[in-house]
């Protein structure tokens, strides 16, 4: 599922208009999350737009990493066992 969600945001196109908010705080209302721009900031990683991802969102290429590193693990440990 971990790969599933990486690969969408990596996939979709960052400069289009986003047709769903999936975030729960602009829904009711707050504002911006830690977490807005993230998805975008990774459509730009994966395109090596490094400018704009850092842009996007300030811990994009950390995030990345992280993510990268348990969908690994995960791989790793199901074909273990």
């Amino acid at each position: 599922m971990w790969s599933v969600g990486l690969a969408a945001m990596c996939i979709a196109d960052p400069t289009a208009e986003s047709w769903i908010e999936l975030c729960l705080f602009k829904a009711i209302g707050l504002g911006e999350c830690p977490g807005c721009g993230l998805g975008h900031a990774l459509g730009f990683l994966v395109r090596g737009e490094w400018y704009l991802a850092m842009d996007s969102h300030l811990l994009s290429p950390f995030v990345a990493i992280v993510l990268s590193h348990r969908i690994s693990s995960l791989t790793i440990k199901g074909f273990s066992n």
